[in-house]
């Protein structure tokens, strides 16, 4: 005798899967599939269906760019950090009162590059003045050849005609909420690494200069964890500086890190 039993239910054959579109019928027999696998695990199956919750994104992962581009590119080192104690920011006032007047800073951040005229500096040749040798006045940096204009002994505003090319601009320190300013008064190679007759005259030693004024700009504001600067600062007094004088930078040298030179 036939079985009566009711037949059981077939989701593939079942007239109500049959009559659905293809697309339809094809997730049935995935899901179909998945109801007789083991719940415990989906041994390895990746495949989400078009009906299951999607999962969360994953969290964006740092990319060695991202690494690079948050490092240091520059430090300020000067050779008196070992032999000299440094000070911080804060106490440079209290220093000067006591009648320092010379001192090795550290652990602070450039914040602001400016030439001469107090604007943002931006170009390496923009940072050369044209000294006088006599009275000390500055002027800007000469397009004639240097050691023509040496040879024609050319009479510059002042009445003057001996001068010579140096970089002036400062630099704005900070520690916290702490700010100083610094001077650059240099005709050597101490920060760009190049001499202010180089930069003037050589359109490569302008282009390397202008990559370590470029790297030093990438670093401005930003947060070290490592590789603190350093510098070496005296006090100069005179009438058109305030009731402690201004600091000028001596004995420091801009070194590009590994970061700068990949």
């Amino acid at each position: 005798m036939a079985s009566t039993s009711p037949r059981a239910k077939d989701p593939i054959n079942s007239p109500v899967e049959e009559s659905r579109s293809p697309a339809a019928y094809a997730r049935a027999v995935v899901r179909a599939a998945k109801a007789q696998a083991p719940r415990d695990g989906r041994g390895g199956d990746t495949e989400i269906d078009e009906e299951e919750e999607t999962p969360p994104a994953a969290a964006p992962v740092q990319t060695d760019v991202e690494v690079k581009a948050s490092s240091p590119r520059t430090q300020l080192h000067t050779v008196y950090v070992d032999t000299i104690q440094p000070k911080r920011l804060v106490e440079v006032s209290k220093a000067s009162e006591a009648g320092e007047r010379c001192m090795v800073l550290h652990n602070f951040i450039i914040a602001r590059i400016c030439d001469v005229s107090g604007a943002d500096a931006t170009q390496a040749k923009d940072l050369v003045v044209t000294k006088c040798c006599c009275c000390g006045h500055v002027f800007p940096m000469p397009t004639s050849p240097i050691r023509a204009l040496k040879r024609q002994r050319k009479v510059w505003p002042c009445g003057h005609w001996l001068f010579r090319l140096e970089f002036r601009f400062k630099l704005l320190l900070q520690e916290e909420e702490c700010l100083q300013w610094v001077f650059v008064a240099d005709e050597a190679n101490g920060l760009l690494g190049e001499s202010a007759d180089e930069v003037a005259e050589n359109l490569e030693a302008r282009e390397r200069a202008q990559k370590r004024l470029d790297a030093l700009r990438e670093d401005l504001g930003k947060p070290r964890e490592g590789n603190s600067h350093s510098l070496t600062v005296y006090r100069h007094d005179g009438p058109d500086t305030s009731v402690f004088g201004a600091y000028v930078v001596c004995d420091t040298d801009l070194q590009l890190l590994p970061e700068a030179l990949s």
